[in-house]
């Protein structure tokens, strides 16, 4: 069995934790208004 990560670096640190940080709000403020 291959075991190959898609996402080696950004999965223990993400490169832009800023943008996902302040989307995640947006999304949830949407969805809440």
């Amino acid at each position: 069995m291959i075991h190959r990560d898609p996402y080696p670096t950004t999965w223990t640190v993400p490169p832009e934790p800023a943008p996902a940080a302040t989307a995640a709000p947006a999304l949830i403020n949407v969805r809440a208004g």
